[in-house]
């Protein structure tokens, strides 16, 4: 459950935080609020990946204690070999392009500024879709038959994923704006 809510905070945070960006290019009055929008957008996000790492983390050792009782029963699967043999890759490349990037944002006055939040976006987006590239590629191998053309997506992963965006935005939007409207009464 908790990597499914960090997996939707974090695609919310970079669709909310796009259609800022391509909003405050268009109006001037968007781009006054820029910097209290990008200073809460970052902050929430650092701290949704820093919950993701800790969860990574923990299903990673997890994963480890998995595979030394598997090889302790002499029971190889060779399915469950493969797949827990790479345990902490996932961790590794979350920490590496994730969470290191982030941790600029632990600074208010890096937290403010678009090129971060724009580099901040691209690293969560190769993290975030690495494995549909995988797939989109391998698909490329498969037969071009007719018995293969038919596959059927879900698609309210992507409806969930879009109401948790219209939602981050409007946290991102909202909070600041009425913060400062009873700070200066």
């Amino acid at each position: 459950m908790l990597s499914w809510l960090t997996e939707k905070m974090m695609f919310a945070y970079i669709y909310s935080t796009i259609t800022f960006l391509l909003l405050s290019l268009c109006f001037k009055s968007i781009r006054e609020r820029s910097a209290s929008f990008l200073n809460l957008s970052n902050l929430i996000v650092l701290i949704t990946l820093a919950i993701n790492l800790i969860h990574i983390g923990t299903q990673s050792i997890d994963c480890k204690i998995d595979q030394i009782e598997h090889l302790s029963n002499n029971k190889i699967d060779v399915y469950d070999f493969y797949y827990s043999r790479n345990c902490f890759t996932v961790f590794t490349w979350n920490s590496i392009f994730a969470f290191l990037i982030q941790t600029l944002f632990l600074y208010k006055r890096y937290r403010q500024k678009i090129r971060l939040t724009i580099l901040s976006i691209f690293s969560l987006l190769i993290i975030l879709n690495l494995e549909c590239v995988v797939n989109f590629i391998t698909n490329l191998y498969r037969d071009y038959l007719p018995s293969s053309w038919s596959v059927y997506y879900d698609t309210t992963g992507r409806l969930l994923t879009i109401a948790f965006s219209i939602f981050y935005f409007v946290i991102c939007w909202t909070i600041p704006h009425t913060v400062r409207s009873k700070s200066t009464e």
